[in-house]
Order: C-alpha cells, then structure tokens, then sequence
C-alpha cells in the first residue's frame, strides 16, 4: 500500500462476522483519529473434481464486481457511525493472507471477524485468522460473536504474560489499548509445574510460584504507577489501572 500514515484496517468479505469487524473498526479509528482502510481479497482459484482448473474470465469479474460492493457497503456503514471519517477502500486480486499481511506492513492494526462466509471462494475470515495473527506486522484484533450490532468495548484489557520477547509486546500493546480506553488492564501469568508430586512440602512448591511472580512483576515493570498481584490456583494476575 503507498499511504505514509497509520490506518486502521479491516478484512470484509460481506459476512455477518465482517460486517461487526468493519463496525468496529470504524468505531476504533473514530476513537483513535485514524484514517480506516476497507479491504476485500478475491480467491481466484476453485477446486473441481479433485483437480485445480481456471475459470473463465466471466468468473473473475464476476468476483471482483462482488469484492468492490462489499467494500463500497462496508464503506456507507461506517460512515454512517461516523460522518467525518476518512475511509479507503482496497480490493485484492490475491488471496486473503497475503492481502492482509501486506496491509500490516504499515497500519496501526488489522481487524477480522472470526467467521466468514464459509464460501470456498470467499475465505477472507475464519481460516485464514490464525495466520494472520501470527504473521502480521502489526497489531491484529480477532471479532468474535454472531448476535447484530457491535461488538461491546467496555470491561478491562486482559493480556497473557509469558516474559518472551513477543509476550513483552503484547504487554506493550495491551497497556495502549488499556489507555486508549480509559480503563482497567489485568495481566494474567500462568504455568504448570510438572515435578510438583516430587517436590517436598508446601516450601518448594512455594519457591516456585514465588519465581513465577518475580517473573511477572519484573514484566510489569515501569508499566504501571501501582500494581497488586494475587494468585489464583496456579496462576497470578496483576491489576493496574492506566
């Protein structure tokens, strides 16, 4: 893509998931005064029998004339939500993956929904959310549910502390996204300990979970101004407001 400003995007593909993901989205470019991108990807491949065979050109148009209404649609609803809102549209002729990792070289966050249409053609969301979510270069936001209108914003932030490197960013991004809405983060750090049965007494077992909080206050480090942790069986969780 050839902006040079941060965008939020959002992967549609004219589901019901989708169409509560560009919802959303539109919502979290309003909030944060982000220009929002619009994208559908084309599947131009169909499987036939067993075998992989090209369509003719009518296909193709066909699927490109349907790619730029659900664009265009998903469009008119956000700025509906939001008049003033800067909205791009984009129509891939590649498949939804590499559309979607392409668009994370430079935006501020990708948005799909859970589900898509479950149409071999139109694989946009659903299959392709746990690649994405790995690959992409920027912060990726999974919409999840199938009950209409959008999804709900409010409640804390929760992130999963593991003390990796790629850990440490979520960290980092859960904090923004804790700040950007006003409210509550809980980290959470959970671990299994499989000599447990060998250990003697309370104390080791007790050495160990203590090990395990040092871990997750020296990952909490500086984030915020006050932090109170708390086990929960084998887990501890720690509480900030930002």
């Amino acid at each position: 893509m050839t902006s040079h400003h941060r965008e939020i995007v959002v992967g549609v593909d004219g589901s019901p998931s989708s169409g509560r993901a560009a919802v959303w989205a539109a919502d979290e470019a309003a909030q944060r005064r982000l220009p929002l991108r619009v994208v559908h990807a084309l599947e131009t491949t169909v499987l036939t029998y067993g075998a992989w065979v090209a369509p003719p050109q009518s296909f193709f148009d066909e699927l490109r004339a349907e790619g730029e209404r659900i664009v265009v649609e998903a469009r008119a609803t956000a700025l509906r939500r939001h008049p003033g809102l800067d909205v791009s549209v984009a129509v891939y002729p590649a498949g939804p993956v590499p559309a979607l990792l392409d668009e994370s070289l430079s935006a501020e966050l990708v948005v799909i929904g859970a589900h898509g249409r479950g149409d071999r053609r139109s694989l946009l969301l659903g299959s392709c959310v746990v690649t994405v979510a790995e690959h992409a270069r920027c912060p990726v936001a999974v919409i999840r549910g199938h009950d209409e209108g959008p999804p709900p914003t409010r409640g804390p932030v929760v992130v999963g502390v593991d003390g990796s490197p790629i850990g440490d960013a979520a960290v980092a991004a859960a904090f923004d996204e804790a700040s950007w809405r006003g409210t509550g983060l809980t980290a959470v750090h959970a671990w299994t300990d499989p000599f447990a049965s060998l250990r003697r007494g309370d104390a080791e077992a007790a050495a160990v979970e203590a090990g395990e909080r040092t871990l997750l206050a020296e990952r909490l480090a500086g984030w915020g101004r006050s932090t109170r942790t708390s086990p929960s069986g084998r887990s501890s969780t720690a509480t900030t407001r930002s």
